[in-house]
């Protein structure tokens, strides 16, 4: 199977910092959005590792085709020259692997988007008609996910659970909501081989479900449910003097304990107390519980409780969540398939 590399060659610094955490941090951004392609850097001078490191690394990686990006504004030596000779005597060395030189960075548009924006923010003026605008709603996203990168320098995570949280930032447009976010040990793997695995996604309210990307879900097999319109489960919640969500989670239960499942709760403290008991009883046993319902009766202690309560889970202690938020978590789950 073809596999493709990329490697972004800067110029290379004598201060390591700008190499090791800006370059890096621009790399990230690069890595989210193309998913699909393992891409590293290199520099031309002063720092390792440099071009001919870096792509030997790729097609030891068991890249077969590997796109060599110069991050470089104007066309000098070194990407006039320097750049194409390095990459003569790769290919001359690794002939099974195909090394593409694309363009170097020019006079592209979007490096006057770029000064326009550093002016702009010295002189204080509001963007007016005719000024720059983001329509792009993937480049708004790209944007702002570049932008809670930055705001979020000091977590102790890995990527995913850092992937997870951003998420989370996201929707809320809350940076400080992060230091709130708890994964237990092994909830993201959990979750994702449910997912991959065709498991559906329970959802106390309809809200939580029509948050979830159907387009991923579905693609694997799940679906997103939720039972909080079913008629039986309004009398359910009737007799037993319970909220629908509640009720829904024991009608939900009963069917098939949620094995093998992902349940999402997002409004109700009930419906994750419920949750917790059935699991206690031995009637429930979720895959993974995403709960993050919001308020200030009972919101705080359920989510105390899911943590207390060793089942694989992610919630977000405090008062602070929500049905955007549970969705939000699912998503990115789904986003790391």
């Amino acid at each position: 199977m073809d596999k493709t590399a990329a490697v972004v060659v800067a110029h290379g610094s004598r201060r390591e910092s700008c190499v090791g955490s800006e370059l890096q941090r621009t790399i990230d951004a690069v890595r989210r959005r193309l998913p699909g392609v393992e891409v590293n850097w290199a520099a031309l001078q002063f720092n390792m590792p440099n071009l001919k490191k870096a792509v030997e690394e790729a097609v030891e990686g068991g890249a077969t085709r590997v796109i060599v990006v110069p991050m470089f504004l104007f066309q000098g030596n070194h990407v006039f020259q320097d750049i194409p000779g390095e990459l003569d005597e790769l290919r001359e060395r690794f002939p099974d692997v195909e090394i593409i030189c694309t363009g170097h960075i020019g006079p592209d548009q979007r490096v006057a988007d770029i000064l326009t924006e550093r002016i702009q923010g010295v002189t204080g003026r509001i963007y007016g008609a005719g000024g720059f605008f983001v329509h792009d709603p993937l480049e708004i996203e790209h944007r702002s996910f570049d932008i809670i990168e930055e705001l979020l320098p000091g977590l102790d995570m890995n990527l995913e659970e850092k992937s997870v949280v951003k998420r989370v930032v996201h929707t809320t447009g809350d940076p400080s909501i992060a230091e709130a976010v708890y994964i237990s040990q092994g909830a993201i793997e959990a979750g994702r081989q449910a997912l991959r695995a065709g498991g559906d996604v329970f959802c106390d309210v309809n809200m939580v479900r029509s948050g979830i990307k159907a387009s991923i879900l579905t693609r694997y097999g799940g679906r997103a449910l939720s039972l909080i319109d079913d008629p039986s489960v309004a009398e359910s919640a009737r007799s037993l003097h319970t909220t629908r969500s509640a009720a829904a989670v024991i009608e939900g239960a009963a069917r098939n304990g949620f094995d093998g499942e992902v349940v999402a709760i997002g409004n109700a403290p009930t419906a994750l107390f419920t949750l917790i008991d059935l699991v206690q009883k031995g009637r429930a046993r979720p895959a993974l519980v995403v709960g993050v319902p919001v308020g200030f009766v009972g919101a705080r202690e359920s989510k105390e409780a899911l943590e207390q309560s060793g089942l694989p889970c992610i919630t977000v202690r405090g008062t602070r969540g929500g049905s955007n938020v549970a969705a939000a978590i699912v998503n990115a789950l789904l986003l790391l398939l």
